[in-house]
């Protein structure tokens, strides 16, 4: 079921990147289109709203392969929900403007679509330490360990530096 939701996302990023691209190129046509329906300004509105809805779906429709960001993690939540439902970023950063356009459009092509869900919602607290980590940071030892295969820092490199003195909230 899963693998059948995907594809007809990306199925239906293929149909709404094509609706909007069809709607851009009819208000980007001529003056005589523009003066029947919208001023130039109207016009340049909704050109606008229609290529900020779907700057993502080609990559939605024709995805490339993720790599993960380390080697051996398993994916995060975020990457999963996306995996499961391509259409998750754009449905649910969409407005509702947005999400009535992308829902008429379905409909006039006959398609029968449910909308994903929303994405999990990023951990807003710092990433939890192992007690290891918290006895090193309450003997004062840097927290981070060499790769390995690889010689530690010495311990004069284990330095937080501030880059720009003229930010530095402790500068007195």
């Amino acid at each position: 079921m899963r693998g059948q939701e995907a594809e007809l996302d990306r199925d239906i990023a293929a149909l709404l990147a094509a609706r909007a691209f069809t709607e851009i190129r009819h208000l980007a046509g001529g003056a005589q289109h523009v003066a029947q329906d919208n001023s130039p300004d109207e016009a340049l509105d909704r050109i606008r709203f229609l290529a900020n809805l779907s700057h993502n779906l080609p990559d939605v429709a024709r995805p490339r392969p993720r790599k993960p960001s380390r080697r051996g993690k398993s994916p995060e939540s975020f990457d999963q929900a996306m995996a499961e439902r391509p259409m998750s970023w754009v449905w649910n950063t969409a407005g509702p403007e947005a999400r009535a356009w992308m829902l008429r459009h379905i409909e006039q092509a006959g398609r029968i679509w449910t909308p994903p869900p929303p994405l999990p919602a990023s951990r807003k607290d710092p990433s939890p330490r192992t007690p290891q980590q918290w006895v090193s940071l309450l003997l004062r030892r840097w927290p981070v360990k060499a790769p390995a295969g690889r010689q530690p820092l010495p311990p004069v490199a284990n330095v937080l530096r501030v880059r720009n003195v003229s930010s530095c909230p402790f500068r007195g």
